[in-house]
């Protein structure tokens, strides 16, 4: 991919994966297998009746985070707690409880998707920056629990689990 050299990319993906031979044969540059553009869902309900979104088809966000995977864990938690009333309401609450500790990881994931864009003189700040964050990790850790609080106190407090297992 580095090297944007598709014959040899196929090449190795055929011996790979031969079932993949007759799909790869209609790329026809390195560009048809890059994938770049990413949109942010924020779904005005994630509900109706007993419907309920999750993870990306509720909220989808930037990668920058890797938080997508957290996201519908803990969906999938929270969800699972609030069965314990009426489907409807059940999909009220947990809409209700979920959205802004989603909404805040969105918001994060946009700005270093924003930031990791900047194609201009102020990319070397960005880059000076994110370097002088790796010399006291510290701050990024910080941060990251910080962020992930909100998910880390509803799943303990979730009554689907054992909260000795916890």
């Amino acid at each position: 991919m580095a090297r944007r050299d598709l014959p040899a990319l196929l090449d190795v993906w055929n011996r790979t994966l031969p079932a993949a031979a007759g799909l790869l044969t209609k790329v026809s540059s390195v560009d048809d297998l890059l994938i770049n553009t990413v949109r942010r869902v924020d779904c005005r309900h994630w509900f109706s009746g007993r419907l309920v979104l999750i993870s990306d088809a509720a909220h989808a966000m930037a990668p920058n985070l890797g938080q997508g995977a957290n996201s519908a864990l803990v969906d999938t938690v929270i969800l699972a707690d609030q069965l314990r009333v009426t489907a409807e309401e059940a999909a009220q609450r947990y809409d209700r409880i979920r959205r802004p500790a989603v909404r805040r990881v969105q918001d994060v994931a946009g700005v270093l998707r924003s930031m990791c864009g900047l194609y201009s003189p102020l990319a070397h700040v960005r880059d000076a920056v994110l370097a002088a964050g790796t010399l006291v990790p510290q701050l990024g850790q910080t941060a990251t629990r910080r962020a992930l609080l909100p998910d880390v106190r509803a799943v303990r407090s979730a009554t689907v689990f054992d909260q000795t297992s916890c």
